[in-house]
């Protein structure tokens, strides 16, 4: 969550203006949960999003985390449906998001992105120490 909102008010500071501008629609096009598609092909959309972002960034650290964490979930070490509370409710923040990242706002933007970001933090069950 941390990175994710750091590399949203990054790209909102330094991303390229075409990226940037391209934002805002792409948030408006993500599927809302009453949408017949399935949840992994929602969450494919909300992930699309967030590669841009972290590409208008311009950090390659955080590109490389976020390979990262999309391999991981990938490879099946991450249960998707811990994204649920971002992905179904993506578009209520991600429009403002996007906006405030298209308009050059990242304070905006970093507060928006960590409010996204919380819900799947809250979802993550604590670690189990007895294993």
């Amino acid at each position: 969550a941390s990175i994710g909102a750091d590399a949203a008010r990054l790209c909102a500071m330094r991303g390229p203006a075409e990226l940037r501008a391209g934002l805002p629609a792409m948030a408006r096009s993500l599927p809302d949960p009453g949408d017949v598609r399935r949840f992994a092909t929602r969450f494919r959309a909300y992930e699309a999003f967030w590669a841009r972002i972290v590409e208008g960034s311009g950090n390659l650290t955080y590109r490389l985390a976020f390979n990262s964490l999309v391999g991981a979930r990938d490879a099946g070490g991450i249960d998707t449906t811990l994204y649920a509370g971002e992905v179904d409710d993506a578009r209520a923040l991600t429009i403002p998001l996007a906006t405030a990242i298209a308009s050059g706002e990242p304070d905006v933007a970093f507060t928006l992105a960590r409010d996204l970001l919380d819900r799947a933090v809250a979802a993550t069950p604590e670690p189990n120490p007895a294993r």
